[in-house]
């Protein structure tokens, strides 16, 4: 069996700007592109989130519907 792990990274505080340097942050386009094109090849796919506030145990509403998002384009594990 083969669980791929995709890792993103959705935090605007610390992302790249235009004469900054940062972190990289995937879209949520990019993340579905990425699981469609992995779902033939995989038997399932996980996915890690760097997101949150540290220490809080449940995530905001915005961070889970953003791990809604990835399930509806077809991950299986969501780890936050």
């Amino acid at each position: 069996m083969f669980y791929p792990f995709l890792a993103d990274y959705w935090n605007k505080r610390t992302s790249a700007k235009e004469k900054l340097p940062g972190s990289a942050m995937d879209t949520k386009e990019k993340l579905a592109q990425d699981i469609h094109n992995l779902r033939p090849l995989v038997d399932r796919i996980v996915v890690n989130f760097h997101w949150g506030v540290p220490y809080e145990r449940i995530p905001s509403v915005k961070d889970q519907e953003k791990a809604r998002f990835a399930i509806d384009c077809g991950a299986d594990v969501i780890i936050v």
